[in-house]
């Protein structure tokens, strides 16, 4: 995870081919986090320009466990959808580490990233 200091604001998503969906078709802010079951899909990316970098983390106990990084912002939807389901269907990797993460649960969110 390249930003340890950064705040995500969570966006519940219902399936993962919406989430597969947004992630490849849309650039998004990089305080923009989306959350499909009990997986987090945070914006990592270090800036703006379509290479949507994203950290796959879940949460256990008080910590933040990261499984991957994936750049989706390069990948065509289906393929998206592939690592989503397997990210989905086996969330315990072993070479899971453990990350900061703060989270903003501000309906109303807005920080310098959005503007």
């Amino acid at each position: 995870m390249f930003h340890k200091n950064r705040i995500w604001h969570l966006t519940p998503i219902a399936t993962a081919e919406e989430l597969a969906h947004n992630l490849t078709q849309r650039v998004w802010t990089g305080c923009t986090g989306f959350n499909l079951n009990d997986v987090f899909y945070l914006n990592d990316a270090t800036s703006a320009d379509g290479a949507q970098e994203y950290a796959v983390v879940i949460q256990k106990g008080d910590d933040f466990i990261q499984l991957e990084s994936v750049t989706f912002g390069w990948m065509k939807e289906a393929r998206a959808l592939q690592f989503i389901k397997e990210f989905q269907a086996n969330p315990y990797w072993d070479f899971a580490v453990k990350v900061p993460v703060t989270l903003d649960d501000n309906s109303a969110h807005r920080c310098h990233l959005c503007w």
